[in-house]
């Protein structure tokens, strides 16, 4: 685990322990603490990515050397000369860092063992009718009302034993953004000597990926989640076949889901619903057999498709879709029973939809 503790200077707990693979670089101006998957454009990830890092905070100034870094990571970053420490996360949010007005740490259950919680007191009743609504909470916000989740666009400066919040500039202009073929060209380098895994399913997005990937002559293997029986999983024997792609299979079965239970509460950091992990837990395990140490999926395609707005029909050319609607048909059927809260809590339930909604 990444434990950083907020004093004089920064100090990583169990730093060399075997579960953390934390890299660094320190140039004597500044001293860079990362860790996950970080590169940038046309890089190796990690070293040389990070120089590039460095090299573009001289010229340019932190928030556009930010703008640089792809991938899923957490940094942290110190300027040597003003003893000012930095903490951020990758733009696209995938990484979770946690913290208190003393505490840094990529692992929640790790956080609350340190921040010696009163559960009598510390638990946010707001927060957790929406974990318990969503499986997650939004804007920065957990169950415990100390501890928050740090944003894609927030920075984290640490400097006199105080912490602040500024916020990244990550406003592009859409007409220089990159085509698909740019995008993975620009990412091929970063994927050198990694076991890149690859989800393929009949959809457009995932064969999209693959044929970026034979295109640009970048290794990969296959995997897929299913039984043998569904035609994706067909479909994907097909494609590895013809493509001459090893293929894994995981098959989903409930049968030791009590005996997973638990392990899935470490697996997702006690942060999740972990019954609906349980499918991917298992897709996980068996890509971590075949040493899997980069996954690429077309899992974000969804977000281009015309049914999240389904609620607005037949008025599509509206200039501002009906949220109301939308939060209604994709957020509010998944709300629990309100037999299950106190009056307080049905209140704040009814708060909650309103707060959503608003952010």
């Amino acid at each position: 685990m990444i434990f950083a503790i907020i004093k004089d200077m920064i100090k990583f707990i169990n730093n060399n322990s075997s579960n953390c693979k934390c890299n660094s670089i320190d140039n004597g101006k500044y001293k860079v603490s990362w860790k996950g998957y970080v590169y940038t454009a046309n890089k190796q990830d990690g070293d040389n990515s990070i120089n590039v890092f460095l090299s573009k905070i001289d010229t340019c100034g932190l928030n556009k050397a930010i703008k640089l870094l792809r991938g899923h990571f957490f940094i942290l970053l110190e300027d040597k000369i003003t003893s000012t420490k930095y903490v951020f996360i990758d733009n696209a949010g995938f990484y979770k860092i946690f913290y208190t007005n003393e505490l840094i740490s990529d692992s929640f259950l790790e956080l609350i063992k340190k921040s010696e919680i009163d559960f009598d007191n510390d638990i946010s009743l707001l927060g957790l009718i929406e974990f318990l609504s969503f499986g997650k909470t939004h804007n920065g916000r957990t169950f415990l009302k100390n501890i928050n989740l740090l944003g894609y666009n927030e920075i984290l400066t640490i400097n006199n034993n105080k912490i602040e919040i500024e916020y990244k500039n990550l406003s592009f202009n859409h007409k220089n953004s990159n085509n698909i073929y740019t995008h993975f060209d620009q990412m091929k380098q970063s994927l050198q000597n990694k076991h890149v895994n690859l989800d393929i399913t009949g959809g457009a997005d995932t064969r999209l990926v693959i044929a970026m990937m034979e295109y640009l002559g970048i290794d990969y293997t296959l995997s897929i989640s299913g039984p043998d029986s569904h035609p994706d999983v067909k479909t994907a024997k097909v494609i590895a076949k013809y493509l001459g792609k090893d293929l894994t299979i995981s098959r989903h079965s409930i049968n030791n889901i009590e005996n997973d239970i638990n392990k899935i509460f470490i697996f997702s950091d006690g942060y999740g619903n972990f019954i609906d992990y349980h499918r991917g837990f298992i897709h996980e395990n068996e890509r971590n057999k075949i040493g899997t140490n980069i996954v690429l999926t077309g899992n974000g395609g969804v977000l281009y498709k015309d049914a999240w707005w389904i609620g607005d029909f037949p008025f599509y050319n509206r200039r501002k879709p009906n949220l109301n609607v939308f939060f209604k048909m994709s957020f509010a059927k998944r709300l629990f029973n309100n037999n299950l809260l106190s009056i307080n809590g049905k209140k704040l339930k009814t708060l909650l939809s309103k707060l959503i909604m608003n952010e």
